[in-house]
């Protein structure tokens, strides 16, 4: 009988025509390494290059709270004054999950990379739950557009979008690169007189 043997007890895994186990494999448990790590909301900012792949331009924002666009500045931390690894953790996992060797096509004209000299506004969420195990979404994306009055504005593309389609394939993977993310610096805490000498 061709196929695995069942293990004393079990019974034998079941396969396909060519052969391999049709059983799909246990996914990745990712756990931070900070403990005081806490849910957020990110937006990253990635732009390609002409030929649809992912350069080194890249931006990720931490949020307290929701995404706004009016945040007070305090709320929002910009992870690569404190947090440079987990950045290029992101870029690195997009550029994987986006990447197509040719570039053409397929036979139903649907693109396979995303368009060429574009900047993606991504809103990403990233949970932990209590014993550290994480998961990043990305659930949103966004691209600038100028209307008519020269008024640049954000416009949220269709889930069914292939280039959204494309980049949600790295929610499998984006939890990964918040292994080692840390929480922002706190504000220092000045006293009066400090405050006064340097005024």
């Amino acid at each position: 009988m061709k196929g695995k043997k069942p293990a004393k007890g079990g019974k034998a895994a079941k396969t396909t025509k060519s052969g391999k186990s049709s059983k799909k494999p246990k996914p990745i448990v990712f756990k931070s390494k900070d403990s005081e790590l806490k849910p957020a909301w990110h937006e990253i900012r990635i732009k390609t290059e002409k030929d649809g792949l992912l350069g080194g331009n890249i931006q990720v924002r931490r949020y307290v709270g929701a995404i706004e666009a009016d945040k007070d500045e305090r709320k929002v931390f910009d992870l690569s004054t404190y947090d440079v690894q987990t950045v290029i953790g992101i870029q690195a996992r997009l550029a994987g999950a986006t990447f197509h060797a040719t570039g053409r096509p397929n036979k139903a004209g649907v693109p396979s990379r995303l368009a060429p000299n574009t900047e993606y506004i991504l809103h990403a969420r990233l949970a932990v739950t209590k014993e550290g195990a994480l998961k990043a979404t990305v659930s949103k994306v966004f691209v600038e557009q100028t209307n008519s009055k020269g008024r640049v504005k954000l416009v949220e593309l269709d889930k069914k979008d292939p280039h959204v389609r494309k980049i949600r394939r790295a929610n499998k993977y984006l939890a990964g690169a918040f292994v080692n993310a840390v929480m922002p610096p706190k504000p220092e805490r000045k006293s009066r007189r400090a405050k006064a000498e340097e005024e």
